[in-house]
Protein backbone atom coordinates (compact mmCIF):
# COMPACT_ATOMS: atom_id res chain seq x y z
CA UNK A 1 0.00 0.00 0.00
CA UNK A 2 0.59 3.50 -0.52
CA UNK A 3 -0.28 6.96 1.09
CA UNK A 4 0.17 9.94 0.71
CA UNK A 5 2.64 11.88 3.13
CA UNK A 6 -0.43 14.12 4.73
CA UNK A 7 -2.25 11.10 5.55
CA UNK A 8 -0.05 11.42 8.40
CA UNK A 9 -0.55 14.39 10.66
CA UNK A 10 1.83 16.74 9.81
CA UNK A 11 1.80 20.20 10.02
CA UNK A 12 2.58 22.33 6.44
CA UNK A 13 3.64 25.84 5.63
CA UNK A 14 0.81 25.73 3.21
CA UNK A 15 -2.71 24.82 3.59
CA UNK A 16 -2.34 20.89 2.59
CA UNK A 17 -5.71 20.74 0.33
CA UNK A 18 -3.86 23.68 -1.73
CA UNK A 19 -0.66 22.06 -2.23
CA UNK A 20 -0.55 20.33 -5.92
CA UNK A 21 -0.86 16.90 -6.39
CA UNK A 22 0.78 15.52 -10.04
CA UNK A 23 0.93 12.42 -11.97
CA UNK A 24 3.82 12.40 -14.24
CA UNK A 25 2.70 8.86 -16.18
CA UNK A 26 -0.13 6.63 -16.26
CA UNK A 27 2.12 4.23 -14.32
CA UNK A 28 2.18 5.82 -11.40
CA UNK A 29 -1.68 6.28 -10.87
CA UNK A 30 -2.18 2.75 -11.75
CA UNK A 31 0.25 1.83 -9.10
CA UNK A 32 -1.78 4.50 -7.08
CA UNK A 33 1.45 6.71 -6.31
CA UNK A 34 -0.09 9.95 -5.39
CA UNK A 35 2.98 13.00 -5.91
CA UNK A 36 2.15 15.68 -3.76
CA UNK A 37 3.94 19.44 -3.53
CA UNK A 38 5.83 19.47 0.31
CA UNK A 39 5.41 22.56 1.19
CA UNK A 40 9.30 23.69 1.31
CA UNK A 41 10.31 26.26 0.19
CA UNK A 42 14.15 25.94 -2.12
CA UNK A 43 15.37 27.99 -4.41
CA UNK A 44 18.27 26.87 -6.95
CA UNK A 45 22.08 27.46 -5.11
CA UNK A 46 20.17 29.62 -2.06
CA UNK A 47 21.04 28.10 1.36
CA UNK A 48 18.46 27.58 3.30
CA UNK A 49 19.70 28.28 7.26
CA UNK A 50 20.05 25.44 9.94
CA UNK A 51 16.69 24.20 11.55
CA UNK A 52 14.26 27.15 9.63
CA UNK A 53 11.06 26.38 10.75
CA UNK A 54 8.47 25.01 8.62
CA UNK A 55 5.39 24.82 10.57
CA UNK A 56 4.45 24.12 14.28
CA UNK A 57 1.45 21.57 15.56
CA UNK A 58 0.67 20.68 18.93
CA UNK A 59 -0.15 16.52 19.16
CA UNK A 60 -3.67 15.93 20.39
CA UNK A 61 -4.16 12.11 21.16
CA UNK A 62 -5.05 10.66 18.30
CA UNK A 63 -2.21 12.52 16.04
CA UNK A 64 0.18 10.81 18.75
CA UNK A 65 -0.96 7.63 18.45
CA UNK A 66 -1.19 7.68 14.45
CA UNK A 67 2.68 8.96 14.46
CA UNK A 68 3.70 6.20 16.83
CA UNK A 69 1.65 3.66 14.73
CA UNK A 70 3.51 4.67 11.97
CA UNK A 71 7.09 4.87 13.61
CA UNK A 72 6.39 1.34 15.00
CA UNK A 73 5.90 0.39 11.95
CA UNK A 74 8.70 1.20 10.14
CA UNK A 75 7.17 4.15 7.90
CA UNK A 76 9.19 5.89 5.34
CA UNK A 77 8.72 8.21 3.02
CA UNK A 78 10.10 8.79 -0.74
CA UNK A 79 11.12 12.68 -1.90
CA UNK A 80 12.11 13.35 -5.33
CA UNK A 81 14.15 16.95 -5.76
CA UNK A 82 14.83 17.15 -9.70
CA UNK A 83 13.83 13.48 -10.33
CA UNK A 84 16.35 12.40 -8.20
CA UNK A 85 14.62 10.23 -4.96
CA UNK A 86 15.61 10.79 -1.53
CA UNK A 87 14.69 8.27 1.35
CA UNK A 88 14.02 8.95 4.98
CA UNK A 89 12.40 7.29 8.21
CA UNK A 90 9.75 8.89 9.66
CA UNK A 91 10.77 8.22 13.02
CA UNK A 92 12.84 6.08 15.49
CA UNK A 93 11.99 3.60 18.44
CA UNK A 94 14.11 3.47 21.77
CA UNK A 95 15.49 -0.02 21.32
CA UNK A 96 18.18 -1.74 20.72
CA UNK A 97 19.24 -3.57 17.92
CA UNK A 98 19.11 -6.87 20.61
CA UNK A 99 15.28 -5.93 21.58
CA UNK A 100 13.15 -8.49 19.95
CA UNK A 101 10.10 -6.78 21.17
CA UNK A 102 9.43 -3.30 19.61
CA UNK A 103 5.75 -2.81 20.79
CA UNK A 104 7.65 -1.58 24.19
CA UNK A 105 9.31 0.82 22.74
CA UNK A 106 8.91 4.59 23.11
CA UNK A 107 8.42 5.99 19.29
CA UNK A 108 10.47 9.11 18.13
CA UNK A 109 9.52 11.65 15.55
CA UNK A 110 12.18 12.99 13.39
CA UNK A 111 11.51 16.87 13.22
CA UNK A 112 14.63 18.05 11.33
CA UNK A 113 15.73 17.73 7.88
CA UNK A 114 18.64 18.12 6.45
CA UNK A 115 19.50 17.94 2.65
CA UNK A 116 22.47 18.36 1.29
CA UNK A 117 22.61 19.19 -2.54
CA UNK A 118 25.49 18.78 -5.37
CA UNK A 119 24.85 20.84 -8.76
CA UNK A 120 27.85 21.02 -11.06
CA UNK A 121 29.89 23.76 -11.33
CA UNK A 122 27.73 24.92 -14.47
CA UNK A 123 24.28 24.06 -15.26
CA UNK A 124 20.89 24.46 -13.66
CA UNK A 125 20.83 20.71 -12.69
CA UNK A 126 21.50 18.63 -9.07
CA UNK A 127 23.58 15.81 -9.51
CA UNK A 128 23.63 14.26 -6.04
CA UNK A 129 21.25 14.88 -3.06
CA UNK A 130 21.52 13.41 0.29
CA UNK A 131 18.92 13.53 3.33
CA UNK A 132 19.46 13.36 6.67
CA UNK A 133 16.92 13.03 9.45
CA UNK A 134 17.65 14.90 12.52
CA UNK A 135 16.32 15.70 16.28
CA UNK A 136 14.11 13.03 17.66
CA UNK A 137 11.51 13.96 19.80
CA UNK A 138 8.74 12.24 22.06
CA UNK A 139 5.21 11.86 21.03
CA UNK A 140 2.12 12.10 23.74
CA UNK A 141 -0.72 14.27 23.76
CA UNK A 142 -0.52 18.13 23.91
CA UNK A 143 3.12 18.16 22.69
CA UNK A 144 4.19 21.33 20.99
CA UNK A 145 6.31 19.95 17.45
CA UNK A 146 8.24 22.31 15.63
CA UNK A 147 9.37 20.73 11.95
CA UNK A 148 11.93 22.75 10.43
CA UNK A 149 14.81 21.97 7.34
CA UNK A 150 18.01 23.17 6.14
CA UNK A 151 19.23 23.03 2.65
CA UNK A 152 23.53 23.19 1.80
CA UNK A 153 24.71 23.68 -2.04
CA UNK A 154 28.31 21.87 -2.88
CA UNK A 155 29.47 22.34 -6.36
CA UNK A 156 30.74 18.81 -7.94
CA UNK A 157 32.48 17.70 -10.65
CA UNK A 158 30.54 14.64 -11.43
CA UNK A 159 28.43 14.67 -14.77
CA UNK A 160 24.80 15.03 -15.43
CA UNK A 161 24.84 11.17 -17.34
CA UNK A 162 26.35 9.86 -14.47
CA UNK A 163 23.82 10.85 -11.68
CA UNK A 164 22.26 7.91 -11.63
CA UNK A 165 25.22 5.77 -11.15
CA UNK A 166 25.32 5.72 -7.28
CA UNK A 167 21.74 4.28 -7.34
CA UNK A 168 23.52 1.42 -8.95
CA UNK A 169 26.11 1.17 -6.41
CA UNK A 170 25.89 -1.57 -3.41
CA UNK A 171 28.06 0.71 -1.04
CA UNK A 172 26.04 3.98 -1.74
CA UNK A 173 23.00 2.03 0.03
CA UNK A 174 25.24 0.03 2.66
CA UNK A 175 27.06 3.05 3.87
CA UNK A 176 25.57 6.04 3.17
CA UNK A 177 21.47 4.78 3.11
CA UNK A 178 21.89 2.65 5.87
CA UNK A 179 18.78 0.43 7.45
CA UNK A 180 16.32 3.25 6.77
CA UNK A 181 17.02 2.92 2.68
CA UNK A 182 13.66 0.93 1.51
CA UNK A 183 12.85 1.19 -2.20
CA UNK A 184 11.52 -0.72 -4.97
CA UNK A 185 12.63 -2.05 -8.07
CA UNK A 186 12.68 0.69 -10.90
CA UNK A 187 14.57 1.23 -14.11
CA UNK A 188 16.10 4.71 -14.97
CA UNK A 189 17.28 5.75 -18.27
CA UNK A 190 19.71 9.54 -17.83
CA UNK A 191 19.65 12.08 -20.20
CA UNK A 192 21.20 14.54 -21.15
CA UNK A 193 19.86 17.63 -20.17
CA UNK A 194 18.16 20.27 -22.43
CA UNK A 195 20.05 23.08 -23.60
CA UNK A 196 17.13 25.63 -22.23
CA UNK A 197 17.10 23.73 -18.92
CA UNK A 198 15.16 25.21 -16.24
CA UNK A 199 16.74 25.39 -12.54
CA UNK A 200 14.53 22.86 -10.82
CA UNK A 201 11.33 22.73 -9.15
CA UNK A 202 11.40 22.75 -5.49
CA UNK A 203 10.66 19.12 -3.85
CA UNK A 204 7.45 16.85 -3.47
CA UNK A 205 6.40 14.05 -1.26
CA UNK A 206 4.56 11.13 -1.08
CA UNK A 207 4.22 8.28 1.67
CA UNK A 208 4.29 4.73 2.12
CA UNK A 209 4.97 1.32 4.47
CA UNK A 210 7.83 -0.65 3.88
CA UNK A 211 6.42 -3.44 1.65
CA UNK A 212 5.40 -0.69 -0.83
CA UNK A 213 7.21 2.60 -2.20
CA UNK A 214 6.78 6.34 -1.59
CA UNK A 215 7.78 9.68 -2.99
CA UNK A 216 8.46 13.87 -1.57
CA UNK A 217 9.21 17.96 -2.51
CA UNK A 218 8.94 22.33 -2.25
CA UNK A 219 8.17 21.92 -5.14
CA UNK A 220 9.60 18.02 -4.11
CA UNK A 221 7.56 15.32 -3.93
CA UNK A 222 7.17 12.82 -1.17
CA UNK A 223 5.49 9.40 -0.11
CA UNK A 224 5.30 7.06 3.00
CA UNK A 225 5.67 3.59 3.57
CA UNK A 226 5.76 0.78 5.95
CA UNK A 227 7.76 -2.03 6.69
CA UNK A 228 7.27 -5.33 8.38
CA UNK A 229 10.77 -5.42 9.52
CA UNK A 230 13.79 -2.37 9.28
CA UNK A 231 16.93 -3.76 6.95
CA UNK A 232 20.09 -3.20 8.66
Amino acid sequence: ETYTFYSLPFCSSFPVEKLEHRYDWLGEVLEGNDLIASGFELRFREPVPDHTKVCSMELDEESAAQLSFAIHNHYWYQWYLDDLPIWGMVGELTTSDSDEDESQAEALLFTHKRSRCRPPDCGPRIIQVNLTSENPVALHAGAKVDLSYSVEWTETETPFSKRFDRYLDYDFFEHQIHWFSIFNSFMMAPQAPPASAQPPPPPSLRLRPASASAQLGGEAKSCLTAASAAPR
